[in-house]
């Protein structure tokens, strides 16, 4: 969008802080990652900050979840959340983190044949932090940087979009016409 979508205005608040919010009602822990030196909307003192390493800086949400799950251990669960995404819910959420089950990762997928740029929805998907660090070492190590990859390397449950009870969460603003429209349609 060539901004910085986590310092736009979103309501009374920043696009960063309507994502944080909900998380923080939901997670016992928040992390979110950022590139060195991006300046952020003030955050509670309970959000961790995470830069991307330097070496792989601005190459993708695959490098960004790895450095945020680097302030995880093995045995946590992390819903995956971008800044563009600021109709997020603690509800959605929690819905989420019940349909992992025994699964290492759960993920929204459109149904197949949509019109959807994308069929999967891995920023708003959840991971087991243990079996998804090393999936996505390897994915790095290999030179990828699609972050839907790691869930098609794990054993993941895809959820039809249907079925969620807020399919509004998937909505994001990736073009400056786009977030405009929907600042205006706040507003009105």
């Amino acid at each position: 969008m060539g901004r910085n979508k986590a310092a736009l205005p979103w309501g009374d608040t920043t696009m960063l802080e309507a994502v944080v919010a909900p998380l923080l009602d939901a997670c016992a822990q928040v992390v979110v990652v950022a590139h060195e030196g991006q300046s952020l909307p003030p955050l509670p003192d309970t959000v961790v900050r995470v830069n991307d390493p330097a070496e792989l800086d601005d190459q993708g949400p695959l490098v960004g979840v790895r450095a945020g799950l680097s302030a995880l251990e093995d045995d946590d669960v992390v819903y995956l959340a971008a800044t563009d995404k600021p109709h997020l819910t603690a509800t959605a959420v929690a819905w989420m983190f019940e349909r992992l089950g025994t699964a290492d990762a759960v993920v929204p997928v459109e149904p197949p044949g949509s019109s959807r740029r994308h069929r999967m929805h891995p920023l708003a998907g959840v991971l087991r932090v243990g079996p998804a660090r090393p999936a996505i070492d390897t994915l790095i190590q290999q030179g990828e940087r699609a972050l839907k990859l790691t869930f098609e390397r794990l054993h993941a449950t895809e959820v039809p979009v249907a079925e969620l009870p807020e399919p509004e969460v998937l909505r994001d603003y990736n073009t400056p016409e786009a977030y405009e429209a929907a600042r205006q349609e706040r507003s009105s």
